[in-house]
């Protein structure tokens, strides 16, 4: 994924998903400190310590503003809907896309509410 994004290569999918994985890390961070503090104590813990927990720290926070430039800038509602499409208000050109494409949604469920009352179908169920 690293190689992907510093080829230019990624898609906004891929800069999602290392969001995830950057939001991810402080429980992992939290996970590995616990077992550190609890069952490797002594130098398992410190190697485990030095290993992964001061590393992933460190990524961590220079992720920070790599997470508030995602938030501002990546339409996070349509990622729910498995659609990678940045905020339309970045530009004229992006909200007349934005636009357009949601008067095309509407018409896609106002006919489709009009074929399934014709067809006597319960829409809830489809």
């Amino acid at each position: 994924l690293g190689r992907k994004l510093r080829s230019g290569k990624g898609t906004l999918q891929d800069v999602y998903v290392l969001y995830q994985f950057v939001r991810s890390l402080p429980r992992l961070l939290q996970v590995l400190s616990g077992a550190e503090a609890e069952e490797m104590g002594g130098e398992g813990g410190a190697l485990l310590t030095q290993l992964f927990v001061e590393p992933l720290s460190t990524a961590h926070a220079n992720f920070g503003q790599f997470l508030l430039l995602v938030e501002t800038a990546v339409d996070l509602e349509a990622v729910s809907r498995h659609e990678y499409l940045l905020q339309p208000q970045f530009s004229e050109a992006l909200q007349a896309l934005h636009e357009a494409r949601e008067e095309v949604h509407e018409d896609i469920e106002a006919h489709y509410h009009k074929i399934a009352a014709q067809l006597k179908l319960d829409t809830a169920k489809l």
